[in-house]
């Protein structure tokens, strides 16, 4: 499985493919429609699933993976609904935006038969986890590469737990980051 899956992550540079995409919430701000326009510029036929679709907002996770067992029970859940999407959809490579909460079950669930799991964590985790850090190892381990932007933040990922972390420096679209506001005569 480990050689499958080190071939669908290459896959993602090399041809199409049909990749999931996680994200915290669904809406149209955020992290979802940017990076599914991103992979959609470069070929990929892209599955956008939230892993909280109730809701605009939906509960914080770290809010969530304070409540323990309870939180743990539902993320595995709605990752057990989320994988037979992603079997329906012919999903090949899941990316799981952030979410580094999902149990290590979870992360597996996703997995289903065979699919690679990565997680596109474009923050700091010095700053962004909680609860504390140790606590993820278990979890990161879970996925089949970390993805970050920053290249002092590679042995940091290693520390935490990942098995694999790739680092893709940051990527700034104007459209993105800075857009441009309409006036009031447009």
């Amino acid at each position: 499985h480990s050689r499958w899956r080190a071939q669908s992550l290459r896959a993602i540079a090399l041809r199409m493919s049909r990749v999931g995409l996680v994200v915290p919430r669904r809406g149209e701000i955020g992290l979802g429609p940017f990076y599914e326009a991103a992979f959609r510029r470069l070929g990929h036929d892209v599955h956008r699933i939230a892993l909280w679709p109730t809701g605009e907002r939906g509960p914080p996770l770290a809010e969530l993976a304070r409540v323990t067992r309870l939180s743990e029970v539902a993320l595995n859940v709605r990752a057990a609904r989320i994988a037979k999407e992603l079997e329906r959809a012919g999903v090949e490579v899941v990316i799981v935006v952030k979410c580094p909460e999902l149990p290590r079950t979870a992360v597996e669930a996703l997995r289903g038969s065979g699919r690679a799991v990565v997680n596109l964590f474009p923050d700091s985790p010095l700053v962004s986890l909680s609860p504390p850090l140790a606590s993820f190892g278990d979890r990161l381990s879970a996925y089949d590469a970390i993805i970050t932007f920053s290249r002092s933040l590679v042995p940091v990922w290693h520390q935490l737990g990942a098995r694999r972390v790739v680092r893709i420096p940051f990527g700034y679209a104007p459209e993105i980051h800075y857009p441009v506001q309409p006036t009031l005569e447009q």
